[in-house]
């Protein structure tokens, strides 16, 4: 079977990156995702997967948060009111849509740059509740191509998005989507300020030409973002809750590392 040579540029090469780490834990004795759908895209396309290193400790961590993400919104899905709709920033190719098993009667968005979405059609199909959508995220056009009533409950993902982007870029986004949505919930993860320096010598980063543009001490500090949003849950990865993880829940016990990253969950209001 011929395969599939994808375009990218720096920030659209990170999906290789996360679909790298979803197929390399579903090989695994014990993997955290066992995300089948992941290995068969990963085969399909033509790329030199290993001059990408991923480092360990950055392959666990990614796993961790896509997990954690994974039930928040499977949580949403079962405990908001209808009509439901989700709302996946930089996509890449992702597969949480299989990996939850989505309901028929969620209308979900998968938005991420053109290449991006032209490579995420050639494995995952579309379909009048699973609707796909090209542009860049901050020129803010694709918001007007979700269909969203009022009232609904609408949950935003930004995985592995707003740290690459500057601080009151991300800022506006989340104030733009306000102003279209009304109000939604946010799950995203972000990066310490060290890691933010740091990340201009990461190994994996400098590989892909890409950096963190910005990062917060305390997730708390995005409360004074703008008057309606709101801090739910502040999630660490290393705490101990996946088994599967290993000797690396044993990073709880050493904040320097267990503060680097973390995923946020808020509401907009």
């Amino acid at each position: 079977m011929k395969k599939t040579t994808p375009k990218y540029n720096s920030i659209e090469r990170t999906a290789l990156v996360t679909l790298a780490i979803r197929a390399g834990d579903f090989r695994r004795e014990q993997p955290i995702l066992s995300d089948k759908d992941a290995l068969s895209i990963y085969e399909s396309i033509d790329y030199d997967f290993p001059s990408l290193k991923i480092p360990e400790m950055t392959a666990v961590g990614s796993l961790i948060r896509m997990a954690y993400i994974d039930i928040k919104t499977r949580d949403f899905i079962l405990q908001r009111p209808e009509p439901r709709i989700v709302i996946n920033l930089g996509a890449g190719l992702d597969t949480r849509y299989e990996r939850i098993g989505c309901p028929e009667d969620v209308l979900w968005y998968d938005v991420d740059l053109p290449d991006i979405i032209t490579l995420r059609k050639k494995f995952l199909p579309e379909s009048p509740k699973r609707k796909m959508i090209a542009g860049s995220l901050f020129d803010y056009a694709w918001l007007d191509r979700v269909e969203a009533p009022r009232p609904a409950s609408i949950l935003v993902i930004a995985e592995g998005v707003l740290m690459y982007a500057e601080k009151e870029k991300a800022r506006e986004l989340l104030l733009k989507m306000k102003e279209k949505l009304d109000k939604y919930e946010l799950v995203f993860d972000l990066v310490s300020p060290l890691y933010k320096k740091l990340s201009h010598v990461k190994p994996s980063l400098r590989r892909m030409g890409a950096s963190f543009k910005w990062g917060l001490s305390n997730t708390r500090q995005l409360n004074k973002w703008f008057d309606g949003i709101a801090v739910l849950e502040d999630f660490r990865y290393f705490n101990g809750q996946w088994s599967e993880a290993g000797s690396y829940n044993l990073l709880r016990f050493v904040p320097f590392v267990n503060n680097l990253s973390r995923v946020a969950y808020v509401s907009v209001r």
